[in-house]
């Protein structure tokens, strides 16, 4: 009977990542030939030994920061840092390795830095990845990835919205549908009161004198101020239906004012802000234009969304090359208002790092 010999192997035995194996026992005739031997013994008890990884990193921050600086001498010096730096760092040194980081060059046939760095895994041109990169199904099932070490999502960024200034302050109690309505019913009430002081409209064609008396009692009315009393004027009349209009116009004018006068003093004491968008409905409804990043995923991450006002948003998305490319649109749009979707993550950090409220 020839036996079985059993065996395991010491990785990384050395910096160059040597591995060899070592024989723990054999299996014959039903017993094993040393039964004190550990058949799992513990691997790594000296990490990696010291072995140098390569790296490829990307700036993407505040996952992985790119610093460049001069030393005393001069010559320029490259460092990194982030989230993802300093993970890496600590399990460097607990499982004793080293890392040699690159910056991940521009690949032609790569659209951002993330394909530029799967590339290079694939290629087996480096060993480890750093740039902020999501975990999706695709990504996965080519390169090992490691677990994730934060939640990001989605989200948008729009110009914030900020109290309305104090100018605006006589048009503020209203919103313009009530602003349209009542110009309209002042100057169309004008009209049956005429009709039923004359009951005729004709003496109005080409006597523009008259029709500059209809404007300014409109004026008089909801000042208060009733100063229009000449010889055709209407409060003269004697007429029963005439003077109800006229009484109904206005006791309508008193609720109308004394509605805005509250109003005005409130919206003047305390600052009104305007609606916020706060969700994909409130920008279709306000008609902003949106883009997202040409790479990275986000041209597809959405294409195929079962929210209906998702897909809608995406068939009139706009696309651009970098987040500073989004942020500028936001920032400088004049006609249109722009919102840019994007990592929630690095959004946040952006704004922070870069802008303030003025």
């Amino acid at each position: 009977e020839r036996p079985y010999v059993l065996y395991t192997h010491k990785l990384y035995a050395d910096g160059l990542g040597s591995n060899y194996g070592i024989v723990l026992t054999s299996w014959i005739r039903g017993a094993f030939s040393r039964s004190h031997i550990n058949l799992f013994p513990n691997k790594f008890q000296n990490g990696f030994a010291g072995h140098r990884f390569q790296v490829s990193a990307a700036d993407q921050p505040p996952f992985i920061f790119r610093i460049r600086s001069l030393d005393s001498s001069g010559m320029g010096q490259l460092r990194w840092d982030g989230v993802e730096m300093r993970l890496l760092n600590m399990i460097a040194q607990r499982l004793n390795f080293s890392l040699d980081i690159t910056e991940t060059p521009n690949v032609a046939e790569s659209r951002s830095a993330v394909d530029s760095i799967q590339m290079q895994i694939l290629q087996g041109s480096v060993d480890i990845g750093m740039s902020g990169i999501y975990l999706t199904e695709s990504r996965m099932l080519e390169t090992d990835m490691s677990v994730g070490h934060s939640r990001d999502c989605a989200a948008f960024i729009t110009l914030a919205s900020k109290a309305l200034p104090k100018y605006r302050a006589i048009m503020g109690p209203f919103q313009w549908p009530v602003w349209a309505a009542l110009v309209s019913v002042y100057l169309g009430g004008v009209f049956p009161i005429v009709f039923t002081d004359r009951l005729t409209l004709r003496h109005l064609m080409g006597n523009w004198g008259e029709i500059e008396n209809m404007f300014w009692y409109v004026f008089g009315m909801f000042t208060n101020a009733f100063t229009f009393t000449g010889k055709y004027a209407w409060a003269n009349t004697e007429k029963t239906s005439t003077r109800l209009l006229i009484g109904s116009y206005w006791l309508f004018t008193i609720i109308i004012t004394s509605c805005y006068t509250g109003s005005i003093i409130a919206f003047v004491t305390l600052p009104a802000f305007p609606d916020t968008v706060d969700s994909v409905t409130d920008l279709l409804g306000l008609f902003f234009r949106v883009c997202t990043l040409d790479n990275g995923g986000w041209e597809t991450w959405f294409q195929n969304s079962t929210h209906e006002a998702t897909s809608k948003l995406y068939k009139k998305m706009e696309f651009v090359r970098t987040l500073e490319e989004g942020i500028g649109n936001v920032t400088q749009s004049f006609f249109w208002n722009y919102a840019f979707l994007g990592s929630k993550a690095r959004l946040e950090y952006l704004v922070q790092s870069n802008y303030s409220n003025e």
